[in-house]
């Protein structure tokens, strides 16, 4: 990271008012009014080493054509973390839609509340605001023509303090959220969002695995050399137990028989296998997703193999109408439900 130094009230003052003119300087025009989309993303939380006061549970991404607002959420109280004089850091890297990494970094120097924004090509500090700390949630607002106007950002956060440092994503298999764009809103502000991870294993027969769990995921990247990890294969929103505020649940199977699992919306599907089926263990609602079209989803096709004995489900047209048009391995079965890109 690049570092940075403490400004005093009235040097943070001037940084911000210099900001006015350095974005005029650099000839950034404001955007037109446009409306906003705003993200809850989910962060792996009880991380070896870390306390929860210091430990990110979600973080929310607000953007339009004015300003992108972050809030983040921790465990318990987070206060103290962020009145650590000279010992707390958050870094959040941004990546633009115009080719940019913009980082900027929220700095508490002997217990005040501001960030400074730091332009990786400018080599200099561009931009400063106030900090606001509502316990257990930390917020802040930076104007969009400090980011040179985006109409796309995703972000990377490091919080680092005195009691260990968390990652949002936390995940090695991931360092950045998905695009946020700047409107309209495509899910309830509420709703969080989760990265399904998929894997493949060509041991098991053409094998698909989907999980939205990180700890799960790393656990079978870095264990288990039968499953190659292909990447995030769509997103989903996050399930409270049994229930979903957006969407509806999809459930998951497994079949030690088959070395695989299965995942479907249908309650009456679900039921029925779980009646019937004894080749099929349930494993309950692995996320929510939407069993009809939603402003911004897209489908999830799925595909059946009675050679393979095996369910795969994708989210890109391209791959699933190279599959219909040439690979009789599989039979399409249609639109499982729809999900996020």
């Amino acid at each position: 990271m690049t570092p940075h130094h403490a400004l005093t009230r009235s040097r943070r003052l001037t940084a911000t008012a210099a900001c006015a003119l350095l974005v005029g300087a650099v000839g950034v025009v404001v955007a037109p009014a446009a409306s906003a989309e705003t993200v809850t993303f989910a962060d792996a939380v009880g991380e070896p080493g870390l306390r929860p006061e210091g430990d990110i549970a979600r973080f929310r991404v607000s953007l339009d054509a004015d300003e992108l607002t972050l809030t983040y959420w921790t465990v318990a109280d987070a206060t103290a973390v962020f009145r650590d004089p000279g010992r707390t850091s958050m870094y959040v890297d941004i990546k633009t839609d115009r080719d940019e990494d913009r980082e900027f970094v929220v700095h508490l120097p002997q217990g005040e509340d501001y960030w400074t924004l730091f332009d990786n090509q400018l080599l200099a500090q561009t931009c400063a605001g106030p900090l606001s700390i509502t316990s257990p949630t930390v917020s802040f607002t930076v104007p969009a023509a400090c980011l040179r106007d985006p109409s796309q950002v995703r972000i990377a956060t490091i919080l680092s303090w005195s009691g260990g440092q968390d990652l949002a994503p936390g995940h090695p298999l991931q360092r950045w959220t998905s695009v946020v764009s700047a409107g309209p809103d495509t899910t309830s502000a509420t709703a969080v969002r989760q990265s399904v991870h998929r894997f493949w294993s060509p041991t098991y027969d053409n094998a698909h695995f989907y999980t939205v769990d990180d700890t799960e995921a790393w656990n079978v990247k870095a264990t288990d050399w039968l499953w190659r990890h292909e990447g995030v294969a769509f997103t989903a929103l996050q399930a409270s137990g049994d229930t979903c505020e957006t969407g509806t649940p999809v459930h998951r199977f497994w079949s030690p028989g088959f070395r695989s699992h299965f995942y479907t919306q249908s309650a009456t599907e679900k039921n029925h296998i779980v009646a019937n089926d004894r080749n099929w263990q349930y494993e309950g609602v692995a996320y929510c997703a939407y069993p009809e079209p939603a402003p911004g989803s897209t489908p999830l096709y799925r595909f059946w193999s009675p050679g393979f004995g095996k369910h795969f489900f994708t989210a890109s047209q391209t791959e699933a109408d190279h599959i219909r048009a040439n690979d009789r391995n599989w039979v399409y079965e249609g639109v499982a439900y729809h999900v996020l890109p």
